[in-house]
């Protein structure tokens, strides 16, 4: 597996996150299915303020938050929107760390 850090992604959060607790985003291998690709992202988060580490993972491209676990419904639908924004960057970047480049 692959694993990268997205910090930046947090920082458009800005003045909403409800937590300052560091987002830490894993992206998979590119897996080929019905001659698509897809990345899976995965989101990691140590909650300082319920001690519990909070987790959500989404299917690039196109894909929606699912088996969501501490992030607020506002948390999953911003960092939705944010993957769809950049999903062609995540599925080049699984393609770069899987080839060696990164």
């Amino acid at each position: 597996g692959v694993s990268m850090d997205y910090h930046f992604m947090t920082d458009f959060y800005g003045d909403e996150n409800t937590s300052d607790d560091d987002v830490e985003l894993t992206i998979s291998d590119p897996v080929e299915t019905d001659g698509r690709v897809q990345v899976l992202v995965k989101f990691h988060r140590h909650s300082s303020r319920t001690g519990h580490d909070d987790y959500m993972e989404c299917l690039v491209p196109d894909g929606k938050i699912r088996n969501r676990r501490g992030f607020s419904d506002k948390e999953a639908e911003y960092y939705e929107e944010t993957l769809s924004r950049i999903q062609k960057v995540i599925i080049e970047c699984a393609y770069d760390f899987h080839n060696g480049l990164m």
